[in-house]
């Protein structure tokens, strides 16, 4: 909005040249846009064909937003395209050992987008993933949440799940002091029957987030408080 709140959508041709010469942010970012509705009538079919020309370029930024991408949209825009050049370039990630790319693969084979779904294969995937992730405990944090709160029944794995969770807050002081992973350990918790122990470490992470003012998570943080103290475990859309 540096140049005015009416000049915004002159951005969009601009972009599309630039995406025209190959610039791979300019066609991430069109995908973004028409993914959400921005400037531009959304239309995740359109979203799709900017995210793959994005990653056709190798990008590695645009390869996993692509796949994330799919993931949570697959439903809208299966059978509209193949897909299948997510995979293969998600599993050249994959095989550098890019953490995220796993966790992509293990996502889209969750979910069965663009390929037959195969909780087998994603487990092994999201498992690869946190042996890979040395040292990024955001990684660790979306596997135990998927594993954890997913809504596909078999999909969950709450005792593996709480396990490396464990290991994570142990060793990572850092994660200790964020809400967020505050939360997922807390769940894992919930998910294995140990609703005490998820009680406590849901203050903990309401006390940290008001610590830090996050108000962005407080009332989804005080809503996991009141599904535990009833005995209720977390169920929604992972990945």
């Amino acid at each position: 909005d540096y140049y005015g709140e009416e000049n915004r959508a002159a951005a969009i041709p601009l972009l599309n040249q630039a995406g025209d010469l190959n610039h791979a942010e300019s066609l991430l970012y069109l995908g973004y846009l028409y993914n959400i509705g921005r400037e531009v009538e959304a239309d995740p079919v359109r979203a799709a064909e900017y995210y793959a020309k994005a990653a056709a370029l190798k990008n590695t930024q645009a390869i996993l937003s692509y796949g994330r991408f799919l993931a949570a949209e697959g439903e809208t825009i299966n059978g509209q395209a193949d897909h299948s050049q997510a995979f293969e370039l998600l599993e050249q990630l994959a095989k550098q050992d890019n953490a995220e790319a796993m966790v992509v693969l293990g996502n889209l084979y969750a979910r069965g987008t663009g390929v037959e779904a195969a909780l087998g294969k994603a487990i092994r995937w999201y498992k690869k993933a946190v042996k890979a992730a040395a040292g990024d405990p955001d990684i660790v944090n979306e596997v135990v949440w998927t594993l954890t709160v997913s809504d596909i029944e078999d999909l969950k794995r709450p005792k593996y799940a709480r396990n490396i969770m464990d290991k994570l807050m142990r060793e990572d002081a850092v994660a200790r002091g964020r809400p967020e992973y505050l939360d997922t350990w807390a769940a894992t918790y919930a998910a294995t029957g140990n609703f005490a122990r998820a009680v406590e470490l849901q203050e903990q992470a309401i006390s940290q987030a008001l610590a830090l003012d996050r108000q962005d998570v407080l009332d989804i943080l005080k809503g996991h408080l009141e599904l535990f103290k009833t005995g209720a475990t977390i169920t929604e859309r992972a990945p």
